[in-house]
């Protein structure tokens, strides 16, 4: 009886086969932003409905700059900052652009107040990252980084593979930043009461260089869950007339 209830119950689901607008809180580098999303049921078969979760992450684009501009390292001997000028979506990556300032110094006993300059580069920086499910979240990864110094400087920084030092710190350095635990996109938790799994997911190219997000997860539903789905919806007047 139950089966058939749950049988009965999904074959309504063509009717939420539309997108169901929504919003959700999503933190980055401690700033909270209001996400616009939207999820599309569709029914797999008879007791499994597949979720796309999809989301416009054109606020967090525009503020990466200052959330992503930092400084790489520092001791007495050297400093390397990046700042970052903006970013564009290239299908399913997004792509920053700034730049990447390197000096050392001669710092004798440690002393920073008596070091002496010895070598000073500003050089422009792209650096491409990938959004990336990780236990059952999506987040950014840096995936390449190409370093752009010039002039004399420049050649000496690639002969001695200080380019290639910059870079790799560089990435290092972001990762661990976008890798924190609360730098990630979640389905709604209240989608946590049905044991949903998401499946997969990543950044896709939304339009005039915007970057989305979009997750894929399924979920089993028998007639209670699909009722309980059903009920949250209309309470949180996600249900059209």
């Amino acid at each position: 009886m139950l089966r058939a209830l749950a049988v009965l119950c999904l074959s309504a689901l063509p009717a939420l086969a539309d997108p169901v607008p929504f919003r959700e809180i999503v933190e980055l580098e401690g700033v909270r932003f209001t996400i616009p999303m939207s999820v599309t049921l569709v029914a797999a078969d008879e007791t499994e409905v597949v979720l796309t979760f999809d989301g416009d992450l054109g606020q967090i684009q525009d503020n990466l700059p200052g959330l992503l501009s930092q400084v790489v390292s520092e001791t007495c001997e050297e400093r390397t900052a990046v700042a970052v000028t903006g970013g564009r979506a290239e299908g399913a990556e997004l792509v920053l652009e700034g730049q990447l300032q390197f000096r050392r110094w001669a710092c004798p006993g440690d002393d920073a107040a008596s070091r002496i300059e010895l070598l000073r580069q500003t050089a422009d920086v792209t650096v491409r990252l990938r959004g990336e499910i990780r236990a059952g979240c999506l987040q950014m990864r840096v995936v390449s980084a190409k370093l752009r110094p010039d002039g004399l400087t420049g050649a000496f920084l690639n002969v001695t593979g200080w380019t290639e030092r910059l870079t790799r710190e560089l990435g290092a350095s972001l990762n661990e930043a976008l890798g924190e635990e609360e730098n990630c996109i979640r389905i709604p938790p209240e989608f946590a009461v049905f044991d949903t799994r998401v499946t997969g997911g990543g950044f896709r190219e939304i339009g005039e260089g915007r970057i989305g997000a979009r997750l894929r997860a399924r979920m089993v539903v028998d007639a209670e869950k699909f009722i309980r789905l059903v009920h949250l919806l209309g309470r949180e007047g996600r249900l059209g007339d």
